[in-house]
């Protein structure tokens, strides 16, 4: 303090800076200074007239800090003002000075020392707006310092790493670039946005790095096929993998990789269905076939491979997810019938070889295939050895298997069929001889042996045939004859065992009706002298019966009829009930009509129960007893 000049300064000796100076026309002959309570004491000494001395104090009281920063910021004196909140620790005052002394340095054009205050405030300042400034700016230098330091803080989000490494691209800072994906140390940025930046800019191997270092899996092939396209590489890698994830990536890529690498892919794809050498899921060490078959789309000849690799491996199962031998079966049908040779070509060898292999599938009773989907496949390729097998020992459809080689015109495989299924199914013979009289073909020798197999059936009349035949103008009668002679030649024989028959019930037609007569015009003399029951003398009490038998009266017992032609009387009665029940009974009637081959014999016979007269023979009864001795 100068007396003369009553001028007073006072210095911040910690923060290195002048905090007041100044000069007050009151303060003169200052005496003393002093320091207390938080403020400074100035005393000063007045004379006066009568030569007494007058003392004046004065305070000087310290601002608030708050005050004292905001004084300092509108002066400018940000150095000043961020040592002054570091002493007082004010760290949420601090990052505002730092960001209005970034602004001012910035507005002044010093870039530099602007962004090194903008990195100050990290992490208590919103980024977005200095990348903002920066950006608008075109400082891309700056602003690629700024990312750098948030990378460092680890806070960085995956937009200022993608913004970072298009800093680098950008300025073809490829050492920075390199440095940043190769760092050893623990920096922290979202791996998936550099990668992309790298593939999007062409830097696949640092993308691969990247990718390789933090176990990206699906990065790492997509760089691998998509972008430099190292198959061998990417295939060795997936096998490598785990179980879970080598199935996703043969889900994703196997098709691609099969069109370049078939041979190993399919190797791959085998492997991971049958036993995989890599890690395990759980307790699962393979795949199912559906989830790679699908990748086979384009590779007919390696999905056979390893079709019949799944089938030789027995690794056709059924469980919870589904029948996975039904999806490998169906397949492999479909790829034989439709087997192409290596250069693309359908040649007779290789169809011929394919419907081999099909036919084994069909015939394998551990197969299991869906009949209907192999009917399709065999119908569409022309495999008529599959269409008859699935007809006849699948689908159990005789009629189909018939009608399939009249479509074919395959005369041969239309009599195979008949004689194959003629015995269950009779009415086979009759279609074929209506496909061959209807065609325009002569097939003379099929329909002889047709008539022949009818004939010996009886399976039509002769008149029926005849009729048939007449539809076709091209039948000759040579072709009928000996089917027309042999029909006569049975009718004639028909004939005469008939006429026989006749004569032997007119006989006995006449012998009853003379008994009969006799029977009611005439006494009869009983000569019996024996028991028909017991064999004894026959003694008085006795019974008679008009059939010449005779009993004694204990061995008839109760019943009126003689008891050894009772089950005969009986058997009389009961057909007599039963046709009286028949009267009536019209549906009966008519479906034997329907089923009847003949239906005159169905009449003829119904006749001869007497059905439509109502008139029946009476059964033999008793016709008189005696209990006196001349019964006799």
């Amino acid at each position: 303090v100068s007396t003369q000049s009553t001028w007073v300064s006072l210095y911040d000796l910690r923060n290195k800076f002048k905090v007041f100076s100044g000069a007050d026309s009151r303060m003169q002959n200052v005496s003393f200074v002093l320091s207390e309570w938080g403020s400074i004491f100035i005393i000063t000494n007045e004379g006066s007239e009568d030569g007494s001395v007058k003392q004046n104090m004065y305070q000087l009281a310290e601002k608030d800090t708050q005050t004292k920063l905001e004084m300092l910021c509108s002066k400018q004196a940000f150095k000043q003002a961020i040592s002054l909140a570091g002493t007082q620790q004010l760290g949420s005052y601090l990052t505002d000075i730092h960001r209005r002394y970034g602004d001012y340095l910035f507005a002044t054009k010093n870039f530099d020392e602007a962004v090194a205050q903008y990195i100050r405030t990290i992490p208590h300042l919103e980024p977005s707006c200095i990348i903002r400034k920066l950006l608008d700016a075109q400082r891309i230098h700056d602003l690629k310092r700024y990312l750098q330091a948030l990378h460092k803080a680890e806070y960085a989000t995956p937009d200022h790493t993608t913004l970072l490494l298009n800093c680098f691209t950008k300025l073809k800072d490829y050492e920075q670039l390199d440095a940043f994906i190769h760092s050893d140390t623990a920096m922290h940025f979202d791996v998936e946005s550099a990668i992309k930046v790298c593939r999007q800019a062409g830097f696949y191997e640092n993308g691969l790095h990247l990718a390789q270092k933090h176990k990206n899996q699906d990065w790492y092939l997509k760089i691998q096929i998509d972008d430099l396209h190292n198959y061998a590489e990417a295939l060795a890698f997936i096998k490598s993998l785990p179980l879970a994830k080598a199935e996703e990536a043969l889900e994703r890529y196997g098709k691609m990789l099969l069109a370049k690498l078939p041979d190993e892919t399919t190797q791959v794809m085998m492997d991971i269905c049958v036993d995989w050498k890599g890690e395990s899921d759980g307790n699962r060490r393979r795949s199912r076939p559906e989830k790679v078959v699908t990748a086979f789309v384009d590779a007919p000849i390696q999905l056979v491979r390893f079709l019949e690799c799944i089938v030789e491996n027995d690794l056709c199962r059924i469980d919870e997810e589904g029948d996975s031998g039904a999806v490998v079966h169906n397949a492999l049908v479909e790829l034989y019938l439709s087997h192409r040779s290596r250069v693309g070509e359908r040649t007779d060898e290789a169809l011929a070889e394919g419907q081999r292999k099909a036919f084994e599938v069909l015939k394998n009773p551990e197969a299991r295939y869906d009949p209907n989907h192999a009917l399709v496949l065999a119908h569409t390729h022309g495999f008529e050895a599959g269409v008859a097998y699935l007809y006849e020992h699948k689908l159990h459809l005789h009629n189909d298997v018939l009608n399939y080689y009249m479509k074919l015109g395959n005369a041969p495989a239309i009599l195979t069929a008949c004689k194959a299924y003629g015995e269950q199914d009779s009415t086979v013979w009759i279609q074929a001889l209506h496909f061959f009289v209807e065609a325009e073909a002569d097939y003379t020798e099929e329909i002889r042996e047709i008539l022949s197999q009818i004939d010996r059936q009886n399976l039509l009349p002769p008149l029926v045939v005849v009729q048939i035949l007449s539809q076709n103008k091209k039948t000759k009668l040579a072709t009928i004859r000996d089917f027309i002679l042999n029909r006569l030649e049975k009718d004639r024989r028909c004939i005469d065992d008939d006429g026989r028959q006749i004569d032997v019930f007119r006989e006995d037609n006449t012998r009853m009706m003379d008994e009969l007569d006799e029977l009611h015009r005439r006494a009869q003399i009983i000569q019996v002298n024996k028991c028909t029951h017991c064999h004894s003398l026959l003694e008085p009490p006795a019974m008679h019966f008009l059939c010449r038998h005779s009993y004694h009266l204990r061995c008839v017992g109760e019943g009126e009829s003689c008891p050894l032609c009772a089950p005969e009387t009986r058997k009389v009665g009961d057909m007599r009930r039963s046709l009286d029940d028949a009267i009536d009974k019209h549906d009966v009637f008519f479906a034997q009509m329907q089923e009847s081959a003949d239906g005159f014999t169905t009449i003829a016979e119904y006749f001869g129960r007497g059905v439509f007269n109502g008139h029946y023979p009476q059964p033999r009864g008793a016709v008189f007893s005696d209990e006196s001795d001349d019964s006799d």
